[in-house]
């Protein structure tokens, strides 16, 4: 038995699997019983994409020897890799109730609790990981982010310093240190932070708002502006918008500042405020018959919207008189909705917005101080307001209770809502989890959050002739429609996303972004064909993509065409020699040719650059190293 099991590791580190697996099982025939080998096969049926058996292998070693810490480990990091936290969290909790002293599994179990974004937890349990003497250097980078969440900012900036010593150096870290500088006032400090994040990262539109903000406060106009540009360039969002719009404000740009809160109505036309500070904007210009439609629009979908006093005993001078009109006759539903706003308990919002839940996560415009992103209005994206809420006290959204403008003095800029590193995403959005488990696995989940992370840097050509069968529309309708086809997207509805895309192409046969998502919804559906159709336009339109070859190197890689995969992912490096996840996959070629020096020398390239490939490229590199002796 002892020599079929030393066969089957051959092959299975040389990545024969499915020999192995063979091997494996005829030695389980002579020893049913043995827990190492039902592990072993186990592994070869994951990699073999057969997860019935693989748990039916664990779950026999568990009922074997349910006091096996390696059970429990191996079906952990298989939930891991799938971005099944919770269940990944259920079986690491056992190997703590097991090893309670074991510094990996406390580091392990951190991780999974930062992305159930259960901060507080995490942060205890890097805490003991640190006291027991761990290995895993990430472990400040988890508290300095964990201590920020929970506002305890020079904790905070104490930890990323001390991650940044050890080589964490990326965007993020920056980030979430310069945000922590700034909230706590220090403004220069964090102006360097926020340079070495964008340095590092050019591609986030979160840095350029941060950096926005900072010179905002130092009063560099210019700057300031130039950094707000930028950030509606990468990100088209509702928020952004307002951003720009009450920086705009500030500044007595008045009618910028309208074009601003009108493009943010297209994108969710159900937030009473921005009604009220777009008519505030009228009203500066002297334009009262516009400021009074937006007034009664804000009072319609909140009754008790702050507007001026003159224009609410208005209209409910007209509501009244038009019930005293018609004592007996019942209302229809039109009248009912438009007349009395029933924005609260049913609001209905357009297809392609994000609907604000309620009054007190509406946008205000009226505080001074910048807030904390907790603090900041609803993102667009449910999962991203999570990731802002600290752990320790929860922060409440603002407060209807915000005091209205005076009509003659200038409504001052919104607070910016600064969105920390989406934790997957890289929201970290959640970061991927799967740099614990042995293989290199990405899930569509993660594709298509990293797609979203970078697609936006592309710049889209524009046509040569003016489409004259298209209204002349404000410059952000095809970000509009884009951003309505990543929400469809990101909810699986495939079908309203090639809709949203369609009509994109119409107006700009040359929008680059949209080639790029739709490359993911074919991927998603399986068409790897038409996905590569639009990977193709989508270098042809810009070839200085990075993320389009990379994704054209995966799916050439599925489909077992290495010679493309290679060259492609070597095409992904040269345009970002800091993007990880292309140095792992040309190590997984490497691998597959026997080339094991290279492999190794890239799969320690990508954990270099990318902490998540760490676990991943250090086990593939034991592998390689052993099967080379």
């Amino acid at each position: 038995m002892q020599i079929l099991t030393g066969l089957a590791k051959v092959y299975d580190l040389s990545g024969q699997s499915a020999i192995a697996l063979t091997i494996y099982s005829q030695a389980l025939e002579l020893n049913p019983s043995n827990i190492e080998i039902l592990n072993k096969r186990a592994q070869c049926y994951e990699t073999l994409g057969q997860e019935e058996n693989f748990f039916k292998d664990i779950e026999k070693a568990i009922e074997i020897d349910p006091d096996n810490a390696q059970n429990y480990i191996l079906r952990a990091e298989h939930y891991m890799a799938k971005n099944n936290f919770q269940k990944s969290l259920e079986d690491v909790n056992k190997i703590i109730d097991l090893k309670p002293d074991n510094a990996s599994a406390r580091y392990f179990r951190g991780v999974l609790n930062y992305n159930l974004q259960n901060y507080q937890d995490c942060f205890t349990d890097m805490q003991k990981s640190l006291e027991l003497k761990t290995n895993e250097n990430g472990v400040y980078r988890y508290l300095g982010i964990c201590s920020y969440k929970s506002n305890n900012l020079s904790e905070s900036i104490n930890f990323l310093k001390k991650a940044i010593e050890f080589g964490f150096d990326d965007g993020d870290i920056y980030y979430y240190k310069a945000y922590a500088e700034f909230k706590s006032g220090d403004f220069d400090t964090s102006l360097q932070d926020t340079n070495k994040a964008i340095e590092k990262d050019s591609k986030k539109y979160e840095y350029y708002l941060l950096r926005a903000k900072i010179y905002n406060e130092k009063n560099i106009f210019d700057k300031a502006e130039k950094d707000y540009d930028k950030t509606l360039k990468l990100d088209a969002s509702f928020n952004n918008f307002i951003e720009r719009g009450g920086f705009f404000a500030k500044y007595e740009k008045y009618k910028d500042s309208i074009k601003d809160y009108t493009a943010a109505i297209a994108l969710n036309n159900q937030n009473a405020k921005i009604y009220k500070q777009r008519g505030y904007m009228y009203q500066k210009l002297k334009k009262d018959k516009e400021a009074e439609a937006d007034f009664e629009q804000a009072l319609k979908l909140n009754p008790s919207a702050d507007v001026p006093l003159e224009k609410k005993i208005i209209v409910q001078q007209e509501e009244q008189q038009t019930k005293d009109q018609q004592p007996s006759q019942q209302e229809t539903p039109l009248n009912s909705e438009n007349i009395k706003g029933q924005d609260n308990s049913n609001p209905t919002v357009q297809t392609n917005t994000e609907p604000i839940k309620n009054e007190s996560q509406e946008t205000t415009v009226q505080t001074e101080k910048p807030k904390s992103p907790e603090q900041q209005t609803q993102p667009i994206k449910k999962q991203e307001q999570n990731i802002e809420t600290a752990t320790s006290t929860p922060i409440a959204a603002p407060s209807e209770n915000v005091q209205p403008q005076q009509e003659a003095e200038a409504p001052k800029a919104p607070q910016a809502t600064i969105l920390t590193p989406t934790e997957e995403n890289n929201k970290e959005k959640p970061k991927k989890a799967g740099f614990f488990s042995r293989l290199f696995k990405k899930s569509k989940k993660e594709d298509s959050a990293d797609n979203d992370k970078h697609s936006t840097n592309v710049t889209s050509a524009q046509p040569s002739e003016p489409n004259n069968s298209v209204p002349s529309l404000h410059p952000s309708d095809v970000e509009t429609e884009y951003n309505r086809a990543n929400i469809n997207y990101k909810n699986k509805k495939y079908d309203a996303a090639l809709d949203d895309l369609s009509k994109i192409f119409s107006k700009d046969p040359n929008y680059v972004k949209g080639y790029l998502l739709r490359a993911n919804i074919y991927s998603d559906s399986g068409d790897n064909n038409k996905a590569l159709e639009d990977l193709n336009k989508t270098i042809e339109l810009s070839p200085s993509s990075f993320l389009a070859y990379f994704k054209r190197a995966e799916i050439y890689s599925l489909q077992n065409n290495d010679d493309a995969a290679f060259a492609d992912f070597g095409k992904t490096i040269e345009l970002n020699q800091k993007f990880g996840a292309g140095y792992a996959g040309i190590a997984k070629i490497y691998a597959k040719r026997k080339d094991k020096e290279k492999a190794i020398e890239n799969y320690n390239l990508a954990k270099k650059y990318d902490l998540k490939y760490s676990k991943i490229a250090d086990a593939e590199i034991k592998s390689l190293s052993t099967s080379s002796s």
